[in-house]
């Protein structure tokens, strides 16, 4: 069992399967990039107060994106579960990159059950469900860990941000 343990464990963090990940981040990206608002689209969707319960955008595109956030959510998601089964919790909760590929995994999945249910019972999905789907931007962060570049930049950027802070309230 241990073998097979450590086997998983390999595969999950081969040059391969790290390419896979880091091209389906590619692709969620500019899967995200494609969603937009088109007010011409909006007709019907409207309540009585104006609101929208729908995206203004084709249905045939609106149903391809949702797809895709489902396959790409359940890819992320079963390469977080073969991660912790090959490294065992510990080990994966010790990697601070891990923790933040976890929460997002995480965050993907209370995503698409409060779309699940949002949509089962007709209400409007609102602005938690905007704020839900712009955390899926941050899986492009997930890169940093094999692009040394980007990884740089990131700590570069996380030293600079506190001693910006207060030169920044003087600009406004």
């Amino acid at each position: 069992q241990n073998s097979a343990l450590s086997a998983v464990h390999s595969v999950m963090e081969s040059d391969i399967v790290s390419m896979v990940v880091l091209l389906l981040i590619a692709a969620n990206t500019v899967l995200l990039a494609m969603e937009y608002h088109d007010d011409s689209l909006c007709d019907g969707l409207e309540d009585v107060d104006g609101r929208l319960h729908g995206a203004c955008m084709p249905e045939s595109l609106r149903h391809f994106l949702t797809t895709a956030n489902l396959i790409l959510t359940c890819f992320f998601a079963a390469e977080m579960v073969l991660k912790l089964v090959g490294m065992g919790i510990v080990s994966y909760l010790s990697d601070p990159m891990n923790r933040f590929d976890g929460f997002i995994v995480i965050m993907s999945l209370v995503e698409l059950a409060l779309a699940a249910m949002s949509t089962s019972s007709g209400e409007d999905e609102g602005g938690l469900m905007t704020i839900m789907r712009a955390g899926r931007l941050l899986r492009i962060f997930r890169s940093a860990r094999k692009w040394t570049a980007l990884r740089k930049v990131m700590e570069t950027l996380m030293r600079t941000l506190p001693r910006v802070g207060p030169l920044s309230m003087l600009l406004f």
